[in-house]
């Protein structure tokens, strides 16, 4: 019963992470590009659909660590299924028994997992013909190309460097030699396809 619970409350965790985007067909080569179309943008300009991998997880361990924690009691207080005639199983107690400070950390999990998908869906990777950057105007809404070039944006022939790491993308700016890592809330096959069409292989 409990790991009933754990599994539906993880799907409905991980379809609430789900974002719904504008159908976009941008492909390269044989590829689809995961991507959708600021609205004024251009046909070329791919603003990466969120990908909840992240938050997903992260609801999965807070979920993981907050059910064992409801279920404190004795057997004979829990809540059981309709039906139910054995003497003890793994169901939940009665609100009177449930320990706030024991279910802190997991609801702790849960509401870093909401705020880590929050953030993704906002600040969303913009992929253009010559720059890319992160845009934080609700859902990814770009108007016009001023608005897209006011976003924080870093034009290719800036880039002295990029790769792709299991944590998102890495970028080394030529005349500071800074870096710096956008964090991998998007399908890294898709961006990592559009920047080599577009700006090449630079390792």
């Amino acid at each position: 019963m409990k790991q009933f619970i754990t599994f539906l409350a993880s799907m409905v965790f991980l379809t609430s992470c789900m974002m719904i985007t504008p159908a976009h067909s941008l492909n390269v080569g044989k590829r689809r590009i995961l991507c959708s179309k600021p609205l004024g943008g251009k046909e070329t300009d791919a603003l990466m659909n969120s990908k909840p991998t992240l938050p997903a997880i992260l609801g999965y361990v807070g979920v993981q660590a907050l059910l064992p924690t409801l279920a404190k009691c004795p057997n004979s207080e829990m809540w059981q299924r309709s039906g139910y005639l054995g003497s003890s199983g793994a169901s939940f107690c009665p609100p009177e028994y449930w320990d706030l400070g024991l279910s802190l950390p997991g609801i702790i999990i849960i509401l870093a997992a909401v705020a880590l998908n929050v953030y993704a869906n906002i600040n969303r990777l913009v992929v253009t013909d010559k720059a890319l950057g992160v845009t934080d105007k609700a859902l990814g809404v770009v108007t016009t190309d001023a608005d897209v070039s006011s976003a924080e944006l870093i034009d290719f022939n800036k880039i002295e460097k990029w790769s792709m790491t299991p944590v998102g993308l890495l970028v080394q700016e030529a005349s500071s030699g800074r870096s710096k890592l956008f964090p991998a809330f998007w399908d890294n096959k898709s961006v990592q396809v559009l920047l080599e069409d577009r700006m090449g292989t630079r390792e």
